[in-house]
């Protein structure tokens, strides 16, 4: 069981705890450096960062819940956590953060998770995991 926690559980948590602190930071935009709007400056950076975090959380969730012999649909579960969890960070940001919450962002983070639960699938499937997908 231990072992499960180290190496199932605790990424998953850490990932998670990490985002959490990423997208609650305060955009304040004029301490960064004068180089970095020119280097980074294009509308859709902020939606692939979402996707990309969304993307790597669902799948490390979806490891976590397939190491729980409880839950009947792992994957599922995984990704619907992970969906919603994409609506609560935006609405925290809106309401807790001089940040704007964007209906953009949520879309992003859904396209995400739905993709890293898919490649939690495919790799399950790979090497005959819980059957196709895990939630068999």
């Amino acid at each position: 069981m231990r072992r499960d926690l180290l190496t199932a559980h605790l990424p998953a948590a850490a990932w998670l705890v990490a985002m959490t602190v990423a997208l609650a930071v305060p955009s304040n935009t004029a301490d960064l450096p004068p180089w970095w709007p020119r280097i980074l400056h294009f509308q859709a950076l902020d939606k692939v960062i979402h996707f990309l975090l969304f993307a790597v959380a669902a799948a490390l969730v979806a490891r976590s819940f397939r190491r729980l012999p409880a839950l009947a649909r792992p994957l599922l579960l995984a990704f619907l956590a992970t969906a919603a969890y994409g609506g609560v960070t935006e609405v925290g940001q809106h309401v807790l953060t001089d940040r704007q919450g964007e209906l953009a962002d949520v879309g992003a983070d859904v396209v995400g998770a739905a993709v890293g639960v898919a490649a939690m699938a495919a790799a399950g499937a790979g090497r005959g995991g819980r059957g196709a997908g895990g939630d068999a």
